[in-house]
């Protein structure tokens, strides 16, 4: 019979999920392509996610605490200094450059191909890539969506990369700021908080809800905020960034209106609200799959919206992928209708498996 697509199967993103379903569909004999958008792969694990960002505390913990670590005189008394961004983006940029590498091998080895572009659908089985040197059309059997995520944009900020910045945008800082207003207290905004008050930077987090982390036992979450506090991390708990405007001091700066009416000033802002499903290029109403977000305030629910969703006995509604994190735990539910027991019964079932 001839063949009637070009590969069996297609992954459009080369973070953790395509390229190792490329290599398993390659070992089981069958033909794979990976299509990434960017001119690195990895995706957003190892471009702006989870490698850089726990490699960047690594070496906030190293040159903060062992600063003759960074190449000094060891035999020298190391006076303790504040470590600067490129000491520590260099530490970053190493540990990422030689994962692409692991990820490039792999594929080579599986003869797994690799297409530079942005894909979108045309009909269910083609996709049409829109590359650096032109455009092509692929075709496969089978298409896994493995894009991942980018960061939300809440009402009333918009980043400039400069001094409203996203978590994507934090490896790109020329130099550590002296103050920085966090926005969002979920487990990304908390972490490079975290981060950035032990190199000295005053910081102040911001959100509309309550607590931070409402999802984390409570005893751990009070732990949690009293190290914080013990850094100098100041926390605006139950208010919302209402407006920012760009203040033209000699150094430009940030000034926040909150919903309360107060004024907060900061040198970089860092919007760290949630992120949200990186599908607007991919057409996905050319084979039948519209993203029906309405009813979910907010968009695709992030680990901090389910655990408030759950908390009301609200339902995820039918269309919506949700991906539970809590404490390590990952897990995606496609169904008609989810209800929080149900939530809750997995989550109690696989902490008690831990």
């Amino acid at each position: 019979m001839p063949r009637r697509n070009e590969y069996d199967l297609l992954c459009i993103g080369s973070g953790p999920a395509g390229p190792r379903a490329a290599i398993q569909a390659a070992k089981l004999g069958k033909s794979a392509v990976v299509i990434e958008k960017h001119p690195c792969i990895g995706g957003v694990c190892i471009a702006t996610g989870t490698i850089p960002s726990k490699t960047f505390r690594e070496a906030v913990c190293r040159l903060s605490t062992q600063p003759q670590l960074d190449g000094a005189d060891t035999e020298a008394y190391a006076v303790r200094r504040r470590p600067t961004m490129p000491q520590l983006l260099g530490q970053v940029g190493h540990v990422m450059h030689r994962a692409i590498q692991i990820i490039s091998d792999a594929l080579r080895r599986n003869d797994v191909d690799l297409v530079h572009g942005l894909a979108s659908f045309v009909e269910p089985h083609t996709v049409w890539v829109e590359t650096g040197t032109g455009q092509r059309l692929l075709t496969a059997d089978h298409i896994l969506l493995a894009v991942g995520t980018r960061p939300s944009q809440p009402p009333g900020m918009a980043p400039d990369g400069h001094t409203v910045i996203t978590s994507d945008d934090i490896l790109t800082l020329p130099q550590l700021p002296r103050t920085m207003a966090v926005v969002g207290a979920g487990v990304i905004g908390i972490e490079y908080a975290s981060m950035f008050a032990a190199l000295g930077v005053h910081v102040t987090v911001i959100d509309q809800r309550p607590r931070p982390l409402e999802f984390l036992d409570q005893e751990m979450g009070d732990e949690l905020l009293h190290q914080l506090r013990n850094s100098d991390v100041l926390f605006r708990c139950g208010d919302a960034v209402e407006h920012i405007d760009m203040v033209e001091t000699p150094q430009r700066q940030g000034l926040i209106r909150l919903a309360s009416g107060k004024y907060l000033v900061a040198d970089v802002i860092v919007c760290a609200a949630g992120r949200v499903g990186a599908t607007e290029a991919l057409h996905l109403a050319a084979v039948g799959l519209p993203i029906d977000i309405s009813s979910v305030p907010g968009g695709v629910p992030g680990p901090d919206r389910l655990m408030e969703l759950i908390a009301q006995d609200k339902k995820v509604k039918r269309g919506n992928l949700t991906f539970i994190l809590a404490r390590g735990i990952g897990a995606s539910f496609i169904a008609p209708d989810i209800d929080a027991a149900d939530v809750r019964a997995f989550l109690v079932q696989q902490l008690a498996e831990r």
